[in-house]
């Protein structure tokens, strides 16, 4: 049983340091997927209403 849970571990290791290996590769190309800035296009409102139709549909 405890070398299931070792393989969990392993595999869950594995996993963050290919996620983190693929997040230094974008920022090293100058994108930062969790920037703190942008442009808003749109309000909260806007969106609601400009896809109101269509939560309407989903309920």
């Amino acid at each position: 049983m405890s070398e299931d849970i070792k393989t969990t571990e392993d595999n869950s290791h594995d996993l963050f340091a290919v996620r983190k290996g693929k997040l230094d590769a974008m920022r090293a190309l100058g994108y930062d997927p969790f920037r703190q800035n942008w442009e808003q296009s749109h309000s909260s409102k806007e969106a609601i209403e400009s896809f109101g139709s269509i939560a309407k549909v989903v309920e």
